[in-house]
């Protein structure tokens, strides 16, 4: 399970715990708080009713005076109320009144008239001078048939009468603890989707950037040209660092080792003639032979030379991860500087380059590297060109991609070669002279395409000769 998913997974454990708790907490204190307030409700009219019955009962007239009747025409009124959703049609309320020995005088039940409710803790207390209520299940099994009553006296201390109890079902408010339970679910469940699509998204913001890192650390694994991502402060600046630099001193000893390599390989043929050129010139030896062997030394010291350079070069842009000096570059001036400073050796072959390039076009990169690119190109174009040939540097603008071609009317590449025009000191024999050059040329335009996030193609012409595009992005 990738890290994603374990912390989002955690996040929904933690969301499912808190909304059950809280669900739990908020269910089983609903009820009784709804019978708190309902019980202060309770308390403030028992006492008013009481204050309403006390001149009936000071008149011995508790079961059928003024207060009684008043209760009677309550207990037949119709009601149209519609409390929060929830209608309410007919009373339900239980008033009953009880003398100084707890014996009913009037009940709005009247059934209960002269029963004995001095052992009820709603009358008992009161009588005592203490808060009396009591809540009393009319269905033994059944805790929504609780009925909650609260009594309060009629009469003052010194002079108490009786006591007047005000009973409320506990169904009455049943309703309404239903209705609230669903609000809460309903509620509930859209915090709790709200509460997982942020843990998702929150998730997914902490393991970007170590995707960002992960993504990195696999594209330096298979070579690709990539920059470190970059954070301002805290333990991915850290971690980020770290992996650049760790990247860095294995990438630097493995060019190290590379070069060292491919360095000694590519020296020891030159060496090697350059040492018997030696070793026979301390013999006596006719002036014509002399002057070819030191012919051969020159030669061989400047093979050399352009080797330790162009490996240099390269190992100089392999090690690169970026471009540094980017600006933009007229490419028509740029292609103009190349075919002036090859005047001479075109002179020399005959050929004729011609700049189709437009004056307006510029391309953006580092100046100096695409003056390498393409003037290797030139090169090979110039190197593998008959006397007398035709050249043709033009620029095409396709799918916001530069396209750079370099084509010459030389005899093409041969099928064998193609597939490894890009290989380190693979070379041709020039037509004209049959050398080889160092065959880092082409390796060092395909690095620079690279860098540039563009690539490099070298194909025989439909039409004759070899076309090299050099392509780099807008």
């Amino acid at each position: 399970m990738n890290f994603v998913l374990r912390s989002f997974a955690g996040y929904v454990l933690l969301i499912a715990l808190a909304a059950l708790f809280g669900y739990r907490i908020a269910v089983n204190e609903l009820k009784p708080a709804m019978r708190q307030a309902v019980e202060e409700l309770l308390v403030d009219c028992a006492n008013v009713l009481a204050e309403m019955a006390a001149p009936d009962l000071a008149a011995g007239r508790a079961a059928e005076g003024a207060f009684a009747q008043a209760v009677q025409r309550f207990e037949q009124r119709q009601f149209n109320a519609r409390i929060y959703g929830v209608p309410k049609t007919q009373p339900d309320l239980r008033i009953y009144i009880t003398d100084k020995a707890g014996t009913v005088l009037f009940d709005s039940e009247p059934e209960n008239i002269g029963m004995d409710f001095g052992h009820w803790n709603d009358v008992q207390r009161t009588l005592r001078g203490e808060y009396g209520a009591r809540a009393t299940r009319a269905e033994a099994g059944n805790p929504v048939s609780s009925v909650m009553y609260v009594a309060a006296p009629i009469g003052q201390a010194q002079s108490l009468r009786g006591v007047l109890s005000l009973g409320k079902s506990s169904a009455s408010f049943e309703p309404f603890v239903a209705r609230s339970r669903t609000q809460l679910l309903e509620l509930g469940g859209v915090l709790v989707a709200a509460a997982l699509t942020l843990a998702l998204a929150l998730s997914w913001w902490m393991s970007r950037d170590l995707r960002r890192l992960s993504q990195y650390a696999r594209d330096v694994s298979v070579g690709r040209r990539v920059s470190v991502p970059r954070y301002r402060r805290g333990e991915l600046a850290t971690l980020s660092g770290a992996l650049e630099k760790m990247r860095e001193e294995l990438e630097g000893r493995a060019h190290v080792e590379k070069f060292a390599q491919l360095l000694t390989h590519e020296l020891k043929s030159p060496l090697s003639a350059i040492r018997g050129a030696a070793e026979l010139l301390n013999e006596d030896m006719p002036v014509n032979d002399r002057a070819r062997f030191v012919g051969n030394i020159r030669n061989e010291s400047e093979r050399m030379q352009s080797i330790v350079e162009r490996i240099l070069n390269l190992a100089v842009i392999e090690h690169r991860q970026s471009l540094q000096d980017v600006t933009s570059i007229d490419l028509h001036e740029l292609v103009a500087e190349l075919i002036a400073a090859r005047g001479a050796e075109l002179q020399r072959k005959g050929l004729v380059v011609e700049n189709c390039v437009a004056a307006a076009v510029r391309v953006r990169g580092e100046r100096f590297l695409l003056r390498q690119a393409m003037a290797n190109l030139l090169d090979n174009a110039i190197a593998f060109s008959p006397s007398a040939g035709h050249i043709t540097i033009a620029h095409q603008l396709s799918e916001n991609q530069h396209y750079l071609r370099v084509r010459d009317q030389g005899a093409g590449v041969p099928e064998f070669a193609q597939a490894r025009l890009f290989e380190r000191f693979f070379s041709l024999p020039r037509p004209d002279t049959g050398q080889k050059s160092s065959g880092l040329g082409l390796a060092l335009v395909n690095e620079i395409a690279q860098l540039h996030r563009g690539s490099i193609s070298v194909t025989n012409h439909r039409d004759g000769g070899v076309e090299a595009v050099l392509i780099l992005p807008v």
